[in-house]
């Protein structure tokens, strides 16, 4: 996660709350030759993946560019995450900003040079229209390149 900077500008992070997640999950089998961007793509916004996978120009990486342009169109509210953002309302040490009600996109790194993208929600992590549960040392085994905390109007 980039480190960011301290601003004066903070994250509402209670805007972001959601009460329901309404995923879109595709066979993950039939759609096994989806790069993970548009199949998180298609998770969060409804729009069939292959309809994303052909929207993007660059075949071989998705990048946050693309991810967000897709998210915006489609009605999002994104806050970027940093390090100082993250830690920026804290009034206690051990207050947690981010909570299972918010749905976060994430990019990890999870080759050598190769990063991949997830949702959470919850206790869930949606990769390739899999959900598995989050694990523990989910992010130090992928450590995390970026992420953004998404509220959409459908969610409430």
């Amino acid at each position: 996660m980039e480190k960011g900077f301290y601003t004066n500008k903070k994250i509402n992070f209670d805007s972001f709350a959601i009460n329901k997640f309404v995923p879109h999950i595709y066979d993950p089998y039939a759609h096994v030759s989806i790069p993970c961007g548009s199949s998180a793509l298609s998770l969060l916004t409804g729009v069939d993946p292959f309809i994303l996978s052909a929207s993007n120009k660059n075949k071989d990486h998705t990048s946050d560019k693309f991810m967000l342009s897709i998210l915006k169109s489609n009605g999002f509210k994104i806050a970027k995450l940093t390090q100082c953002s993250v830690s920026n309302n804290r009034t206690r040490v051990l207050e947690n900003n981010i909570k299972y009600y918010h749905v976060l996109l994430v990019s990890q790194l999870v080759l050598r040079n190769e990063c991949s993208w997830s949702v959470i929600y919850d206790q869930y992590i949606f990769h390739n229209f899999l959900v598995n549960l989050l694990k523990p040392l989910e992010f130090l085994n992928r450590p995390v390149i970026t992420s953004y905390l998404l509220f959409h109007k459908k969610y409430k």
